[in-house]
């Protein structure tokens, strides 16, 4: 059996979380069901499920907090115009666009929320849509 070459398959892994199983074996240029062995192998093996996630923190940056701060923000500047309707009365487009930005902010913070609640059950369905997460 072949030695394994750990940066390597925490690379494909990163790339198989964010494009999907499909994408990541071509790019590689293995089969889907390698993606998927190195998938399992995160299960028991502590120096790749290691090294994945320090390259798939990498590749994340910091945006989870600026997510973060940006929907503070937008709901303060909401919050700030309500209480100015009597007064200043903005327009009611102003309010809708910042209610729009606060909601998809929202949903992009639930999103990564239902995305990193599957790291920790591990699977390869919707890997042809680029859904997986590993």
């Amino acid at each position: 059996m072949a030695h394994l070459n750990y940066e390597r398959a925490a690379q494909i892994l990163c790339d198989a979380a964010y494009f999907g199983d499909t994408k990541a074996a071509e790019k590689w240029k293995i089969t889907t069901r390698t993606v998927e062995s190195y998938r399992s192998r995160l299960k028991t093996d502590h120096q790749l499920s290691a090294l994945f996630g320090t390259f798939r923190a990498k590749l994340e940056g910091n945006w989870k907090s600026e997510i973060s701060r940006g929907i503070t923000s937008g709901a303060r500047k909401i919050a700030a115009m309500i209480e100015a309707v009597n007064a200043d009365n903005p327009t009611a487009d102003m309010l809708e666009a910042l209610t729009g930005a606060v909601k998809v902010l929202s949903e992009i913070a639930i999103t990564t929320e239902v995305l990193n609640a599957g790291d920790a059950h591990s699977s390869s369905r919707n890997t042809e849509k680029g859904n997986s997460v590993a």
